[in-house]
Formats: structure tokens, sequence, C-alpha cells
């Protein structure tokens, strides 16, 4: 789940369909971002920005394990792009990859 209201989310912030743009502060509730059902091909990964290093996982169980780590270890976000299906009905993005950066 994004937090969209939190103020440190950058000048950043949208969902590009196309060449239809949504900035994510116009949504009434937080988008969420869920592993797409039956990719072809999946690749989730987190950077590190004071290693200057990048772990891929080809699961996302392993992917959000790792990050939820890292949060939870102190890191913060500073960048995050998902390519998937987009679902607005839900706020739900079907990612069949994701990037995180991380300042840990």
């Amino acid at each position: 789940m994004l937090d969209v209201r939190n103020a440190a989310i950058g000048a950043r912030h949208t969902i590009t369909i196309g060449a239809q743009t949504i900035d994510l502060e116009t949504l009434v509730g937080d988008p969420a971002i869920v592993a797409a059902a039956a990719p072809a091909a999946a690749i989730y990964a987190i950077g590190h920005a004071t290693s200057a290093t990048v772990d891929d996982f080809d699961s996302y169980a392993d992917f959000a394990t790792a990050l939820r780590g890292a949060i939870s270890g102190g890191a913060s976000a500073l960048a995050l792009t998902a390519q998937g299906i987009y679902t607005p009905s839900t706020r739900t993005i079907a990612a069949s990859a994701i990037t995180v950066y991380l300042a840990d």
C-alpha cells in the first residue's frame, strides 16, 4: 500500500497509462501494488543507495519479505516504479516488475 498523503512522497507520484497520467494525490484512497497473477516473466528488485548494490528476485514473496525487512530495519524508500495492469475501481496495480530504491 502506498501512502499518498505522506508529505515526503516527492514531486513525481503518478500512474501512467499510455498518454494518460493520474496524480496519486487525486485518488480517493491509497493504491495497492500486488503481484501479477501469472506473469510470463517477472522481476522484482531492491536497490540500495549506500552500498550501490541491487538485489534481484524472481519471487514476489521473497521480494516482499526482503523489502519488509529493510523498511522495518529503518530504510526509507527514495523511489518506486511498478509495471503492470492498473485497475482504477480498486486502485490496484497487478505488477510483473517492481523496483524500489532504498536509502539504507
